[in-house]
């Protein structure tokens, strides 16, 4: 096994889960626990806020960031990455950035 395998296995993971309700759920809880236990408690779990629909707003940005950079790329290094972010961001901010418009208007959703 080489280094950077060793040291990511090692190394502590953030994980960030929606806020469906799971984080209240104390069966949901005690598994997040004891599956965090047996993976060397080296998982830190951060919810989002309830009612924190603004967040969308985010996810959209998100999503636009996976499907333009990371989806199809092929990285060979963590500096690689880092430089196709920045280099995403910084052409997003100069020529597309846009406040992203709210369209739902609290109507039930017709299917």
């Amino acid at each position: 096994m080489d280094l950077i395998a060793h040291q990511y296995r090692q190394a502590r993971v953030h994980v960030i889960l929606d806020n469906l309700n799971t984080h209240k759920d104390t069966s949901m809880g005690a598994f997040l626990s004891d599956w965090n236990r047996v993976h060397g408690r080296r998982f830190v779990f951060h919810f989002t806020p309830t009612h924190g629909s603004w967040l969308n707003q985010v996810e959209l940005w998100f999503a636009i960031v996976t499907r333009r950079v990371l989806r199809h790329g092929d990285f060979h290094s963590v500096d690689e990455l880092i430089a196709a972010l920045k280099q995403f961001i910084t052409r997003w901010n100069r020529r597309e950035a846009h406040p992203f418009r709210w369209t739902y208007r609290g109507l039930p959703l017709v299917s």
